[in-house]
């Protein structure tokens, strides 16, 4: 395999952008970072406000612009992943 990309923290879970222009990740340290791909050491944003691990990260299909993820805090967010808010 290729090195795309490496995380401080262990990943809990990955997806790729519906474009295919971006790797999306999550972390136990709380952290979704949305990075260019093929070149994963561009970042474009992080979406931060979950106080526990990620184990679960989606973009729904009739919303493309939005990414909704949860996990051990319990909470599900929706973002605007490519500002990185809520």
């Amino acid at each position: 395999g290729e090195l795309v990309l490496g995380h401080v923290s262990v990943l809990t879970t990955f997806i790729m952008s519906p474009d295919g222009r971006y790797i999306i990740t999550a972390d136990r340290d709380e952290h979704i970072r949305v990075s260019w791909y093929p070149q994963g050491f561009n970042i474009e944003s992080y979406c931060l406000g979950h106080e526990k691990f990620i184990s679960a990260i989606h973009i729904p299909r009739h919303s493309p612009s939005h990414l909704i993820s949860g996990g051990g805090d319990s909470v599900l967010k929706v973002w605007d992943w490519m500002a990185g808010t809520l």
